[in-house]
């Protein structure tokens, strides 16, 4: 946790203000970045759940191609609150929607239940429409907020997340042994996103903006590979003896496996988003596997 303080501790850049265009170049990434993460978060944790065996890339095409079917469903929102064709939408216009729309199809896709696009899409036009500032605007005064503050306000709520489902089942490791290790595993994976995607001369403010909107999506995706693998240890353990139990997982050590499979979705994760960023900023794109821009440009 050593590395979250000092982040939330630092103040200005080391090296001093960078020019306005690095300034301006750095807040692009980092906004991209983040609404990458609320757009495609959803449907990322939908694929865990449904890749029963954690390899994602036995799926070609699904997450795609529900990327896509949650966009759709957005420009159509977007359409029915400006009143104008959906044709003639915008993305920009049409990113506020992105998030509930990724919801939705992600759970359609894990609970294997159809989704009535059509009615999805009046009711949200209609929630949209009657939508009031005065009752709607954030309770929580963010540009009060202290740096610290609000790290923690994310890092904590993230850690409790992960609590809820080792208290169920910790491998027989001790739930603050194990929840130690997921905590360091995701600050890990959440920072090493944070370098691959900001350039280097992002404010230290752009990097712990972006930290803490990684580390809270990456929570998620630790929690479902999490789950997926205590799921599949006690089905396997079904039946056996005490002594085989203790020796299975002796023998497996689900909780390296769970690292590993979190690790593996990590990269995966900042590669898309890299990508997308790339997309939206029109640089050259960057190689992301058979995932081409087409499916994740905002």
């Amino acid at each position: 946790m050593s590395g979250l303080r000092g982040i939330a501790r630092a103040g200005k850049p080391d090296d001093g203000p960078p020019e306005e265009a690095e300034r301006e170049d750095a807040f692009q990434r980092r906004t991209r970045s983040q609404q990458h993460i609320r757009q495609h978060g959803p449907l990322l944790r939908a694929l865990i759940r449904v890749a029963g065996d954690l390899d994602l890339a036995a799926h070609p095409g699904e997450f795609e191609r529900r990327v896509l079917q949650a966009r759709a469903l957005a420009v159509k929102v977007a359409a029915g609150v400006l009143d104008k064709p959906a044709s003639e939408v915008t993305m920009d216009e049409a990113r506020p929607w992105r998030a509930e729309c990724a919801d939705a199809v992600a759970y359609a896709w894990t609970s294997g239940r159809p989704l009535d696009g059509d009615a999805f899409v009046a009711e949200l036009v209609m929630v949209s429409r009657a939508g009031d500032a005065s009752f709607d605007a954030d309770t929580v005064p963010w540009k009060l907020m202290s740096a610290p503050g609000s790290v923690a306000m994310t890092v904590v709520p993230a850690l409790m997340r992960l609590r809820r489902v080792v208290e169920a089942y910790d491998f027989r490791l001790g739930s603050e042994a194990v929840l130690t290790r997921l905590a360091r595993v995701a600050l890990e994976a959440s920072s090493e996103a944070v370098s691959a995607i900001l350039p280097p001369h992002a404010t230290v403010a752009d990097r712990r903006s972006l930290l803490q909107s990684v580390m809270r999506e990456y929570s998620h995706d630790l929690r479902a590979v999490y789950e997926q693998v205590a799921r599949r240890s006690l089905e396997a353990m079904v039946g056996m003896t005490e002594d085989d139990k203790v020796a299975y997982l002796l023998d497996v050590r689900p909780l390296d496996r769970v690292e590993a499979a979190f690790r593996g979705v990590a990269k995966r994760n900042t590669a898309l988003n890299a990508a997308s960023v790339a997309a939206a900023l029109g640089d050259a794109m960057p190689s992301t596997g058979r995932v081409d821009a087409a499916g994740i440009s905002p």
